[in-house]
Order: structure tokens, then C-alpha cells, then sequence
């Protein structure tokens, strides 16, 4: 048997809400408010009842807001709290505040009236916005943190490789200063683009319009201003590829350029990058020496550090070198592509 209350229970509930209760006829005007009401919105009981609901609305909204309220009276519906745009309620003294209101309609056909339920929410916006600080703080932080590792992965191994190279070129008579000093300038005009590319980085985050561009200026940095050969960059990117991948398919032509800078002996090189639906495709071709594959050396890192990559990333390269008039060398890599090892992150 369901239990019956009196009216002075009723009354109890509502008198002692947590959230501030009204009720506004069909003209909009006031017919009762809770005590919690009162309290929101900084006024005595007296001087709310019978007055426009639109006094508790800011005077920039008040006009959307008659609009609204005469929609729903057409219409009448349950709205719960916290649906719809982000509401702002106007005490007496004149200071604004975060609201959330609930609406429903009592239904009755002689005298309808809308029941409001309203809800201060200021704190919990406070928390919200320290929430999205906190968020915004650790994301830069990671990115400080992505940001240092390649610095060391990339720049700093680089630099050091450079080191190396003329401390074992130095005690080794077979090489030419010449040589030294050509490959030791190539090899610094990579570094050098790395770092602009990290500038670029850190000062925008898009370049071009779009997020893939930041991989296509990192890759025609990697190709200006080293002088010959002339390069031809031709990059169309039809979707965002993720962080990682995108790490890879950079390592891959700062590899490929570095192997036509350092041997080739072209005077025109170009570099083509395609992304499409499921397909990435990386061309180098240049017009240089050539080279034959049984010409090779075992012990090529560049080559085998290229096809080491590309095969962890489930792809394919095709090299095609010729004595006399230069070499191609053709990547194709699937996408979505395998997460890399830790090796191809090294």
C-alpha cells in the first residue's frame, strides 16, 4: 500500500531542497520559490513572486531567453540538469553566476506551470576549469619530455656521430681531407635542419593549415641549403599519420638523402612522399654515379639500417641502382602500421 503524505510534508520537501525551486506561469511570471531560491539569487520571497522570471536572467540573454521558455510551454518536455548550453543566473546585487536548471511541467491543463529546478555550480566549474589546467600542464610537460628525448635521440647522437666520424677519419691516411671535410658539412647541414625543424615545432603547431605539414617542412629542411645536388621535394599527405610513424618515415628520408649526399655525385636529386588511404610511398631518385649491388659492402649501415626500419614497420623496398645514370630507391609501407620496436626508435 503506497503511503500518503500530508500537504505540510510536501511542503516540507520542497521549502527544504538543496536546489532552488520556482514555478512560472505561462506568462512567465513567478508563482512560487523555495527558500534555496531565494538564497541563489540574493532576494526575499516577497520580491520575487509575481515577478518576470526574466530578472533572475542576465539582460544580454534575456531575449533568447523569452524565446526559449515560450518554446518549451508549446512543447512542454522533461529537460534534466546540466542539458543544453552553459547557463549563467543574476543575483540582486548584480553579479553573475554559473547555473544548471532542470525543466518540467506540471501538466495541468486549467493553469500550467513550469517547475525549475535550479542548481549553483560554481564550484564544480572551478574544479572543471583546474581539471583542464592540470590536463593542459601534463600535456606539456609530456611534450617537453617527447621533445627533450628527441633532442637526444635525433641532435645530440647526430652531433656525436659527426664527432666520431672525424676522430676515425683523422687516423685514417686512406681519406682525403677533402672528402672529410665534405662529408663532415653534409653531415652537419642535417643537423642543422633537424634543429630548424624543431624550432618550427616549438612555435606552432601546424604549419601550412594543416598537422601533417610540420613532416613535410621537416623534410624540406632536410634538403635546403646543402647546395648540390638540386632537390625536388614532392609531398601530399592525405591524412594525419600518428607521432610515431611519423618519426619513422622522417628517419627514413633523412637516411636516403644523407646516402645521396654522401655518394651519389648527382646534380639532381628529388624526394616524393605520398600518404594515402592505406599506403605510404617514399621515392629518392637521383642522377649520379650509380652504384652496382654486388658493389656493395657488407657492412653498409645505411642501406641495412633502411631495410632493418622498414621491415619492423611491415614494408618494402625496392633499389634500383644503375652504373651510368643514377639510382632510385622505392619504400612502400602499409598503414595502419605496427608500432615500432625499440630498435627502430634508436
Amino acid at each position: 500500500m503506497v503511503s500518503r503524505f500530508s500537504d505540510a510534508t510536501y511542503e516540507a520537501i520542497i521549502a527544504n531542497a538543496p536546489d532552488g525551486i520556482l514555478l512560472v506561469d505561462r506568462q512567465g511570471i513567478i508563482a512560487f520559490v523555495n527558500e534555496r531560491a531565494c538564497e541563489l539569487f540574493g532576494y526575499k520571497r516577497a520580491e520575487l513572486v509575481e515577478q518576470p522570471i526574466e530578472m533572475l536572467v542576465p539582460a544580454n540573454r534575456r531575449g533568447s531567453h523569452v524565446a526559449q521558455r515560450e518554446a518549451f510551454q508549446q512543447q512542454p518536455r522533461l529537460r534534466p540538469m546540466g542539458v543544453g548550453q552553459h547557463l549563467t543566473g543574476l543575483r540582486k546585487d548584480g553579479t553573475e553566476f554559473p547555473v544548471e536548471v532542470s525543466l518540467a511541467s506540471t501538466g495541468e491543463s486549467d493553469a500550467e506551470l513550469v517547475i525549475g529546478v535550479v542548481r549553483d555550480v560554481t564550484e564544480y566549474r572551478e574544479i572543471e576549469e583546474e581539471r583542464r589546467d592540470l590536463i593542459t600542464t601534463v600535456q606539456r610537460q609530456l611534450e617537453r619530455d617527447r621533445i627533450a628525448r628527441d633532442l637526444h635521440d635525433d641532435i645530440i647522437q647526430s652531433v656525436y656521430a659527426v664527432g666520431l666520424s672525424l676522430q676515425i677519419a683523422l687516423n685514417d691516411d686512406s681519406i682525403l681531407r677533402e672528402d672529410l671535410v665534405r662529408r663532415t658539412v653534409i653531415d652537419l647541414n642535417s643537423v642543422i635542419s633537424d634543429i630548424r625543424a624543431y624550432m618550427r615545432e616549438l612555435t606552432s603547431d601546424q604549419v601550412d593549415g594543416h598537422p601533417a605539414g610540420m613532416l613535410a617542412a621537416r623534410i624540406e629542411e632536410l634538403v635546403s641549403g646543402i647546395g648540390a645536388p638540386h632537390w625536388t621535394v614532392n609531398v601530399s599527405l592525405a591524412q594525419t599519420m600518428t607521432r610515431a610513424l611519423e618519426q619513422q618515415v622522417h628517419h627514413l628520408a633523412k637516411e636516403l638523402i644523407s646516402n645521396v649526399q654522401r655518394h651519389s655525385q648527382a646534380a639532381n636529386a628529388s624526394i616524393t612522399l605520398l600518404h594515402n588511404d592505406d599506403q605510404i610511398e617514399l621515392a629518392v631518385e637521383d642522377d649520379g654515379v650509380g652504384f652496382e649491388p654486388n658493389d656493395i659492402r657488407e657492412g653498409a649501415f645505411g642501406l641495412r639500417s633502411i631495410h632493418e626500419r622498414v621491415t619492423e614497420l611491415g614494408g618494402t623496398v625496392t633499389i634500383q641502382p644503375h652504373s651510368s645514370h643514377g639510382t632510385s630507391v622505392n619504400i612502400s609501407i602499409p598503414t595502419p602500421a605496427p608500432a615500432p620496436t625499440e630498435r627502430s626508435r634508436a
